[in-house]
């Protein structure tokens, strides 16, 4: 049976944490990307294989970290990420 989340009793964060659980990849279509969320998943999206389609806006602390991500290994491990969300310095300048 499906419920509503209200982010009171059920929130997204939970949800997507449980459904992430039996997914072999994730696609994300969005229009804002804030690297905050992707975090806040971190665990449940190791080991997946990701696609992010962003369509309006970034949060412009990622870009250094996603271009990095592509120019050097598209299979790179999430633990890369979380060092550069850290405040690591990860050898890319944002354009």
């Amino acid at each position: 049976m499906a419920s509503i989340i209200d982010n009171r009793n059920k929130t997204m964060l939970d949800s997507l944490k449980n459904s992430l659980k039996q997914a072999e990849s994730v696609d994300i279509l969005t229009a804002f990307f804030y690297f905050s969320g992707f975090n806040a998943l971190a665990e449940e999206l190791k080991d997946k294989k990701i696609r992010i389609l962003v369509g309006n806006t970034i949060d412009p602390s990622a870009i250094a970290d996603l271009c990095n991500a592509v120019k050097d290994s598209p299979d790179e491990l999430l633990e890369t990420y979380e060092a550069c969300e850290r405040g690591r310095t990860c050898g890319v300048s944002s354009f």
